[in-house]
C-alpha cells in the first residue's frame, strides 16, 4: 500500500478506520468475535445484518436493511455492533439520524462506498404534514439506493452537477416501516420484538468492538478480498443467479430472492476466510 497518500475526512467519516490486518491467531480471535454477534438475538435479526456487513465491501448492493421494533429494545445498540466492523469509534452514540437533511444523507451514502451506513430513528410523528415529510425523505433515500441512482441537479449556470448515487449499504432503524409496496420491495425488514435480545451477550460484544476485534476481522477480510477482487466480481453474476433461483418461490416480490442471494454470498465469502488454507 502506498505510504504517501493522505486522506482527510470530516469528524463523522474519520471514525471509519480499519487497522492493519492481523495475522494468524489474532485473526482467528477476531473472526470468532465477529461470529459471536449471532448470539445477541434471533437468527433472523442478526445474521442478515452480519452478512450485509461483509457483503457491502464486495459490491454496491441495490437494497437496504430496516430494523423495526419498539423503543428501548436495543435496535441502535445492535446495529452499531455491525457498523463497528468499520471502526471501533462507530458506537451507538454516533449514529446518523433520519432527522438529517436529504442532502446530508445523500452525501454520506455517496461517500461511504463499500461500507455499512446506519441511519437511526425513523419515527414519523407530529402533524399529518410532518409524517408525510418523514416518509417522503425515507422514500427518496431508500428508493435511490434500490435504484442505484442519484438526483439530477443543476449549478447556477444551468450546467449539470455530478450525480451522487448511494454507494453505502444502508441499515435503517426504528419504530415504523417506510410506506409503499414498491419501496418495501427494495428494503429487507428485520423485526425486533420485546425482550428478545441477550443483553449480557450484547455487553460482551460491545467490549469486543471497543477492543477493535470487529475492525480487525473486517481488515482481515478486506486483506483476503483485495488480491482476488476482480476474479470474484467476474464470478458474482453467475453465483448470484444460482442462489436467486434457489431462493425463489411463488407469492413473493421479484426482488426478494435477489436480496437473499446477496446476503448468502456475503456470508459465504466471510466464511471462506476461515478455511485453514485461506491466506491471512
Amino acid at each position: 500500500m502506498p505510504e504517501d497518500v493522505e486522506v482527510r475526512l470530516n469528524e463523522e467519516l474519520s471514525r471509519y478506520r480499519l487497522p492493519k490486518p492481523p495475522e494468524s491467531e489474532s485473526l482467528k480471535k477476531s473472526i470468532r468475535a465477529s461470529l459471536q454477534t449471532w448470539e445477541v438475538g434471533p437468527d433472523g435479526l442478526v445474521i442478515p445484518q452480519h452478512a450485509a456487513t461483509y457483503w457491502a465491501t464486495v459490491t454496491e448492493p441495490d437494497f437496504s436493511l430496516h430494523v423495526v421494533g419498539p423503543t428501548g429494545e436495543g435496535k441502535s445498540e445492535v446495529t452499531s455492533l455491525f457498523r463497528r466492523h468499520f471502526g471501533a469509534g462507530l458506537d451507538a452514540r454516533h449514529l446518523l439520524s433520519w432527522e438529517a437533511t436529504e442532502n446530508a444523507l445523500e452525501a454520506q451514502t455517496f461517500a461511504l462506498k463499500n461500507a455499512l451506513m446506519v441511519i437511526d430513528g425513523f419515527a414519523p410523528n407530529g402533524t399529518t404534514y410532518d409524517v408525510q415529510r418523514w416518509h417522503k425523505k425515507a422514500d427518496h433515500v431508500l428508493r435511490a439506493k434500490g435504484n442505484a441512482s442519484g438526483r439530477s441537479r443543476l449549478w447556477a449556470d444551468l450546467s449539470a452537477r455530478p450525480l451522487k448515487p448511494p454507494r453505502a449499504l444502508i441499515l435503517s432503524t426504528d419504530e415504523d416501516n417506510p410506506r409503499g409496496q414498491s419501496l418495501r420491495a427494495r428494503v429487507l425488514v428485520l423485526e425486533l420484538t420485546f425482550a428478545v435480545l441477550e443483553w449480557e451477550k450484547l455487553t460482551e460484544c460491545q467490549h469486543d468492538a471497543e477492543e477493535n476485534l470487529y475492525a480487525h476481522a473486517m481488515a482481515g477480510f478486506v486483506g483476503w478480498l483485495a488480491p482476488r477482487y476482480e476474479e470474484l466480481r467476474n464470478l458474482l453474476p453467475e453465483e448470484r443467479r444460482k442462489l436467486r433461483e434457489e431462493a425463489s418461490r411463488s407469492g413473493q416480490h421479484k426482488r426478494t430472492p435477489g436480496i437473499a442471494a446477496d446476503l448468502g454470498l456475503g456470508l459465504w465469502y466471510f466464511l471462506v476466510t476461515r478455511r485453514p488454507d485461506a491466506p491471512t
